[in-house]
């Protein structure tokens, strides 16, 4: 589990790759996971997998009854082969090539948890990278082999169903609303990192009654109006949810409870590469990353994404545009001519523009959350 990594030194040929049967690549797992478990505290925490028999693993049927009652879902091998071994190694090469400086600025830093963060320029920082954003700007080299996923049938044809209506009809391609995607990642340098326990856009400090008429304002009628996700690349346990607890105000102990602690119910989710979890951004949850050794370890690397809903803009526009993709959204290449499928390619010029509008003649949105 030590052995050095073999460098990628250019993405990879995504069309070469679409009809390879084999998911992996010729590179070793990390240790991340026995890394988690040294360093994580010791705690009554339940396991989710993908694999396991639970309320949460569901057919498509019942997607969305499974998310509107847990709060969320996984769901096996969401990802086609061909998809996860281009994003595995087209991931593997950006980390490299970012960590170094210089080629990409927009990440994550510890121990920084929320927007804005840094731009990264230079190893001389003394930064450590824990997420990589944007993957989807137009300056981003790889952003083709992103591109293909975010738009994919398999990551969509989820997202429809999971915003359906009252009727349960799942919504056109043309009400999906582009958000974001990003690529979180281990933090080097064997530093670990945890996410305290939050809500995405809610703050911790509201009072019961406002984060009563908060969780209610955010799916009104219950409806979702937005999928967020995480896909798993390699295998990823970093995920801790409190089931249920995304359409409710937390209980006096949930109040109390510190950043970090133990929280009643509390649930691990377990991934194995190209699983999904599909969660709401309201429930209750964080983040416990092993720190890993950059050199010769690839860690966690997982593809953090979301889909709004159009005609929802106030309720979602904050949430999305802090992290600055309004400014790079509606501008030159910001398209996505580069989709060679021609069905794929209009749908992601429609979300495109509907993320535009939900943004036009907004104003200073600040920041969902601090820390």
């Amino acid at each position: 589990m030590t052995d050095t990594e073999p460098t990628i030194t250019h993405p990879p040929d995504l069309t070469r790759l679409r009809n390879s049967s084999s998911p992996t690549i010729p590179t070793k797992l990390s240790s991340s996971l026995s890394i988690l478990s040294e360093n994580a505290p010791s705690t009554a925490t339940t396991t989710t997998t993908a694999s396991s028999a639970n309320p949460t693993r569901t057919t498509s049927p019942t997607n969305l009854q499974s998310l509107q009652h847990n709060g969320f879902i996984i769901l096996p091998s969401l990802l086609p082969p061909h998809l996860l071994l281009a994003a595995r190694a087209t991931s593997k090469y950006l980390v490299q090539r970012t960590r170094l400086g210089t080629f990409w600025p927009h990440v994550r830093t510890v121990p920084k948890q929320y927007p804005p963060w840094p731009l990264y320029k230079s190893p001389d920082q003394g930064l450590n990278i824990w997420g990589v954003q944007h993957l989807l700007h137009p300056d981003l080299s790889v952003r083709d082999v992103y591109s293909e996923v975010y738009f994919c049938e398999e990551v969509l044809g989820v997202v429809r169903g999971l915003l359906a209506g009252e009727d349960g009809r799942a919504v056109e391609e043309d009400e999906l609303v582009m958000e974001l995607f990003n690529l979180l990642v281990s933090p080097g340098k064997r530093q670990g990192f945890e996410l305290e326990w939050h809500r995405d856009d809610v703050r911790p400090d509201v009072t019961e009654d406002e984060e009563a008429r908060l969780l209610s304002e955010k799916t009104p009628a219950g409806r979702q109006l937005h999928a967020q996700y995480n896909i798993a690349l390699f295998e990823d346990e970093s995920l801790v949810v409190v089931p249920g607890s995304h359409r409710r105000v937390r209980t006096e102990q949930e109040r109390k409870a510190g950043k970090y602690d133990v929280l009643p119910g509390e649930v691990r989710v377990n991934l194995g590469p190209g699983d999904a979890v599909f969660y709401d951004s309201n429930i209750l949850h964080r983040g416990v990353y092993g720190g890993i050794d950059e050199h010769t370890e690839l860690g966690r690397m997982t593809l953090h994404g979301s889909v709004g809903l159009r005609g929802y803009g106030a309720e979602r526009c904050r949430q999305v545009l802090q992290h600055g993709v309004g400014e790079w959204v509606d501008g030159d290449g910001g398209g996505f001519g580069s989709i060679q499928d021609e069905g794929k390619r209009r749908v992601a010029e429609v979300m495109r523009r509907n993320l535009v509008e939900m943004g036009r003649g907004v104003g200073d949105v600040g920041f969902s959350l601090e820390g």
